[in-house]
């Protein structure tokens, strides 16, 4: 009959699912045990289900000061600094080989706040017109083979030299012509440096937004209007952030 079909038919499912096998190796033991503690089994599932999966985790992990965004990767490189900085600590400059000699030294020199903040931007600037002054200097005849050669060989020099904290290079499609491509020369992101260093905290904080909701705005009947790479370029350039030089 139809109903003893339909137990015959949930038993055997019954027994298939009592000999399926489960991982038991230390991976997945340890995955397991993670995924548990990550739990907030206070909070329904059906409510937030976020805070159901990570709210364990979050209760556990309260983000440092200032930080807007925390997470597992967050918090592993936190710890892979701690583990970098205690190393360097433990380097013995009167026994440490060169390379070993050369890391603490960047690192007690980057340490000593007094002595920069004596100094201020004076070596930055030094080194600007040590390094750089000769690509800056008038020059009246119009050569574009020789200006795409130095200004390629300002590029190297810079990259070379690890001015990222002063230039920051990239290549962007021209917003003029997808076709080809610009290279693009402006202070550093603002991620990259604290918001008091940079020319115009507004101005990224302008730029930011409108990047992060997704090149999109609200118009007046409600709808969203597509926001051109144009306009986004034209953004910074107005803001004084941005140098454009057709490749």
């Amino acid at each position: 009959s139809y109903q003893n079909n339909h137990l015959a038919e949930n038993s055997e499912a019954k027994h298939h699912h009592s000999t399926k096998k489960v991982c038991i190796s230390e991976e997945c033991t340890q995955m397991s045990k993670s995924m548990m503690a990550n739990l907030d089994t206070h909070v329904d599932p059906c409510h937030s289900f976020y805070q159901f999966a990570c709210g364990g985790w979050m209760i556990r992990n309260a983000p440092p000061p200032r930080r807007l965004v925390h997470s597992v990767m967050s918090k592993r490189r936190d710890e892979m600094d701690l583990q970098l900085r205690d190393f360097i600590l433990s380097i013995e400059q009167s026994e440490a080989d060169h390379a070993d000699k050369q890391l603490r030294r960047f690192y007690d020199s980057c340490m000593d706040v007094s002595s920069i903040r004596a100094k201020g931007y004076v070596p930055a600037v030094q080194l600007i017109h040590d390094e750089f002054s000769d690509y800056f200097k008038d020059n009246f005849i119009v050569d574009h083979d020789s200006d795409r050669k130095r200004l390629t060989q300002l590029i190297l020099r810079l990259l070379k030299s690890n001015g990222t904290p002063i230039f920051d290079i990239t290549l962007d499609l021209s917003p003029s012509n997808s076709s080809r491509y610009i290279g693009v020369i402006r202070v550093p992101a603002r991620s990259g440096l604290l918001p008091k260093l940079t020319r115009s905290s507004r101005s990224f904080s302008y730029l930011l937004n409108r990047l992060m909701r997704h090149r999109r705005k609200r118009n007046s009947r409600g709808g969203y209007k597509y926001v051109s790479r144009k306009e986004i370029f034209k953004s910074f350039e107005t803001s004084g952030l941005l140098c454009l030089h057709e490749t």
